[in-house]
């Protein structure tokens, strides 16, 4: 495996962000939201979780370098070979 270093920009960070919270509102805070329609949960259990996933996923406002890993490449086995030459001269 190899670390590295890389350096993401405030708005690739914040797309993720972004992709991450929806995610999550739908798993977690809007079932809940539904419940506070029923009686069955307080709005501020709603809104406690609604701020939980924002801290979660925070939006940014510079650049950050973050480590990232990689796994090792790996070479293809004898039968990926023999895949290969065939899918490539049917």
């Amino acid at each position: 495996m190899a670390v590295v270093t890389e350096t993401f920009t405030a708005e690739d960070i914040n797309a993720v962000a972004k992709e991450n919270r929806r995610f999550a509102y739908t798993q977690e805070s809007d079932p809940l939201f539904m419940e506070v329609q029923r009686g069955d949960a307080t709005m501020e259990e709603y809104q406690a979780k609604v701020q939980e996933i924002k801290n979660r996923f925070p939006y940014v406002t510079e650049d950050q370098q973050r480590e990232v890993t990689y796994a090792d490449p790996v070479e293809p086995s004898e039968d990926e070979d023999i895949m290969a030459t065939y899918a490539a001269n049917p």
